[in-house]
Formats: C-alpha cells, sequence, structure tokens
C-alpha cells in the first residue's frame, strides 16, 4: 500500500514539474518574440533597433559644429544631386525633385529627406585642421579607390570627396578633393561619420 502512494505522489510530483517548465517555456519565447515595432518587416528585415540608435547618433553629430578652417561650404539648399558610398561600400546616387530627393538607381524607393538634410550636414560643411603634401597618398588611405562622395550644386559645379583612413591615436580622418592626392587634407573626425549611413538608413519607414 505505502508503495502504491508513493507511487502515486511521485507521478504527481513529476505532473507539477513538467507543467512549470510547460509554463516557463513559454513565458521565454514570449519575451523573446520580437514586437511589431522592433522587427523592420520591410526590404531590410536585417535592420536591428541598435543599429537604428546609431543612426539617430550620426544624425546627431552631423549638427555639430568641428573645428579647422572650411574647405568646402557649399548651402544645402543649392544642391541638385549628390553620390556616396554608404557602409556597405555602395555609391548611391540622389537628385532632388521637387520638395524631396529620388534615389536614382531605384526611383520606387521612397527616400527619407529629413535623413538626407542630415547626410547633407557633412558634405556641405567640411573643414580641415593640417593639411599635408605628400607624393605618397595611399600612406593616408587615398587613391582613385576610395570612398568616393560627390556634390553637384544648380551651376553645374561638382566637388569630388575622397575618404581615407581614419588615425587610430587622434581619430582625425584624412581627405582629398577632385582626385588631387598630392594634397591631404586633415579632418577632426567628423566627416568620416557619413561613410557609416547605409541604404536601408535612408529609405523612409511606412
Amino acid at each position: 500500500m505505502k508503495n502504491i502512494i508513493n507511487s502515486k505522489y511521485s507521478k504527481i510530483i513529476l505532473i507539477i514539474v513538467a507543467v512549470v517548465l510547460l509554463v516557463l517555456l513559454l513565458v521565454f519565447a514570449l519575451v523573446q518574440k520580437p514586437s511589431d515595432n522592433e522587427s523592420s518587416g520591410g526590404l531590410f528585415p536585417f535592420i536591428s533597433k541598435e543599429e537604428g540608435s546609431h543612426v539617430d547618433f550620426l544624425d546627431s553629430e552631423s549638427e555639430k559644429n568641428d573645428k579647422g578652417e572650411n574647405i568646402l561650404l557649399i548651402p544645402k539648399e543649392e544642391v541638385y544631386s549628390f553620390k556616396m558610398t554608404d557602409s556597405h561600400g555602395i555609391l548611391l546616387n540622389f537628385e532632388r525633385k521637387d520638395e524631396g530627393w529620388v534615389y536614382i538607381d531605384d526611383i520606387t524607393l521612397n527616400i527619407n529627406s529629413t535623413r538626407i538634410d542630415k547626410v547633407l550636414n557633412y558634405l556641405t560643411d567640411i573643414k580641415f585642421v593640417d593639411s599635408i603634401v605628400t607624393d605618397k597618398p595611399e600612406d593616408y588611405g587615398l587613391s582613385q579607390d576610395s570612398l568616393e562622395y560627390a556634390i553637384n550644386d544648380a551651376n553645374g559645379n561638382t566637388t569630388l570627396i575622397s575618404l581615407g583612413n581614419v588615425d587610430e591615436s587622434t581619430g582625425n580622418v584624412y581627405f582629398a578633393l577632385n582626385y588631387d592626392f598630392s594634397t591631404i587634407y586633415v579632418n577632426e573626425g567628423k566627416l568620416k561619420n557619413v561613410s557609416e549611413y547605409a541604404i536601408e538608413d535612408l529609405i523612409a519607414v511606412k
């Protein structure tokens, strides 16, 4: 009789343990499931919440006034088109249309004009704190294969910007203008942020 009672208690305890484990598994699954706000679900479903925060940081940094002397200063409203190398290494081309912007390689994409304005903060107001005359631009990561940016204004003028290496000790970034690699300019570091935007950051979320 005692063995039967013990057996029954053992079965009850096993059932309780199984139920508790099942409840814990369900709770864990619900916690891990992304919410609708956290999953992008669009053309670029790999965008994470953390990456979005980094984009906000880039936007904020674009508003800061860095040190140095202006080598390029163009009113943003005078920019007719521009191109930029994004964080994936893709060369993107944009053109102004009415009050907004279009991505020339796929005009069906809905472009975030506010974000484009932040990108232009970097490209239309460029300063340098030093310049270097050299016959070895490759030492600074600069060549015709460097990250490339270009601004075209309404008068048909084009300015090309090539981004080179970042100095690990100072955070400064080297750049050149219009493929003239005999003179290397040194930016305090703000300019390098523009290369961290990706195409998915520039698409408006519906």
